[in-house]
Order: C-alpha cells, then sequence, then structure tokens
C-alpha cells in the first residue's frame, strides 16, 4: 500500500503516520509513504502517478512469519471477545453481552462474521 501526500499538505503528512500504524495494526505492513514534491492536497500528476505505480511493483512482500503472527494476534483478540460474550449471557447479563457484540463489531468488522451474526440470533432467542 502507499500513501500518496503533497509535501505541502501538512495535515495529510501528520495523520500518515496514524494510518500507517493503524495498518499494522490490521496486518498490512508493506505501506510506504511517497510525498508528491511541490504539491497540497490535490491528485497526483500523470508522472507523480506512474511513479507511484512504479513503486507499487517494487513493494517487497512482508515476512510470511510476521504476518501469521499478527492474524494470530486478531483471531485470539476475536476469541476472547467471543468468549467474554458468552459468560456474560451465560450470567444473564443480557445488555452488557449486546453493548459487547457491538464493541466486537465496531473493532473488528466482518472479522468476526459470521459468529457475530449467530451471537446476535442467541440473543434474541435468549430474549424472547
Amino acid at each position: 500500500m502507499i500513501f500518496a501526500t503533497g509535501s505541502r499538505d501538512a495535515y495529510q503528512l501528520a495523520e500518515g503516520a496514524q494510518s500507517e500504524r493503524s495498518m499494522q495494526d490490521w496486518c498490512v505492513f508493506a505501506v510506504a509513504d511517497y510525498p508528491i514534491p511541490w504539491t497540497g492536497h490535490k491528485l497526483p500528476d500523470a508522472a507523480s502517478f506512474n511513479c507511484l505505480l512504479n513503486a507499487l511493483e517494487r513493494e517487497e512482500r512482508p515476512a510470511a512469519e510476521k504476518v501469521a503472527a499478527c492474524r494470530a494476534r486478531l483471531d485470539a483478540a476475536v476469541t476472547a471477545g467471543i468468549g467474554e460474550f458468552r459468560e456474560l449471557t451465560e450470567a444473564g447479563k443480557l445488555d452488557k453481552a449486546r453493548r459487547l457484540l457491538e464493541r466486537l463489531d465496531a473493532r473488528f468488522s466482518g472479522l468476526t462474521a459470521p459468529q457475530s451474526v449467530e451471537l446476535e440470533g442467541e440473543l434474541t432467542r435468549i430474549r424472547n
């Protein structure tokens, strides 16, 4: 992944570091910044765009072990959240369980599916 930002776009340059950290949190390690010289916040011109495409072709893949370890960390966090959800429902704390499920969906989005859909169904059955 390449972040292309105008070298004079101070706000986006500052935000770029946070975006890169976020990508790493989600196991996207092949991330590079390419400031476009003498440019503010606008689309790259044809020459800059061509350089960006060439840079994408040169990007190296991250080590498979690093990606696997990161994905295992994410899987463990999802599994822990689902375990906590089950504990709450078994204890009859259905409102807390629903709030937890909402937080899990917000944080992990599609990583919790289809489990989150099934858990939502369980909550509905328990309540009825």
